[in-house]
């Protein structure tokens, strides 16, 4: 597919009327590489949804619910949806090419999480707690993880 991808672009733009050089074919490599990178840490992530859902969830009602004698049946729904947000936000950042990771995660999460908290009487480390769970458990290596896990951790750093 990289190959297919390099030679179309190639041929767009000498169909132009002018030929690409050497520096243009590395740009477009790097970006074509770093693009499917994207694309794969979007399509793994979006692929583990439910299971890191299902896993976090299950830290999140042992650390804190059980020992608190919460009530589960009320609360884990409530963070479910809320880690549920989290993760499609940021699968929504990397197939956007979201640079800035701020306005996704800033509309769809941080700006509202305030609000969130003081209605369901809910401390943010629980939060907190489960997008470090989720970036300790996500799976995804090298590019990937960096790429998954800057916005990990602006997610983080918008609910301390």
């Amino acid at each position: 597919m990289f190959a297919n991808m390099r030679e179309f672009v190639a041929n767009k733009i000498e169909d132009r009327g002018r030929f690409i050089s050497s520096e243009e074919l590395n740009n477009l490599d790097s970006e074509i590489k770093r693009r499917q990178i994207r694309l794969d840490a979007a399509q793994t992530l979006g692929g583990k949804i439910n299971q890191l859902k299902a896993e976090t969830l299950a830290m999140i009602n042992q650390k804190f619910l059980v020992p608190s004698g919460l009530n589960y049946y009320q609360d884990i729904p409530l963070v479910g949806g809320i880690i549920n947000a989290f993760l499609n936000s940021i699968t929504q950042c990397i197939l956007a090419e979201d640079k800035e990771y701020k306005n996704i995660l800033d509309e769809n999460i941080i700006n509202w999480f305030d609000e969130y908290i003081k209605s369901v009487d809910h401390p943010a480390s629980w939060y907190i707690e489960a997008l470090h769970y989720i970036k300790a458990h996500h799976g995804l290596k090298n590019e990937a993880e960096k790429e998954v896990n800057t916005y990990i951790d602006y997610l983080i750093s918008g609910l301390s």
